[in-house]
C-alpha cells in the first residue's frame, strides 16, 4: 500500500478532495441507512422546506 505522501502527489489536490467528497457520502448513506433500520430515524436533519 502507498503511503499518503505518494498517494497525495499522484492524484492532486482536486482529486483527491472529489475522491474524499465521495468516500464520506458513502458512509453516509451506510449510516444512514443503519439509523433508518436500527431507530426508526427518517431525516437527520428537518425542515419546513428542506428534508434529509
Amino acid at each position: 500500500m502507498k503511503k499518503l505522501g505518494e498517494y497525495l502527489k499522484m492524484l492532486g489536490p482536486i482529486k483527491y478532495f472529489v475522491v474524499q467528497s465521495h468516500v464520506l457520502m458513502m458512509l453516509g448513506v451506510v449510516i444512514k441507512v443503519v439509523l433508518r433500520l436500527a431507530f426508526n430515524v427518517k431525516y437527520i436533519i428537518e425542515t419546513p422546506w428542506f428534508k434529509i
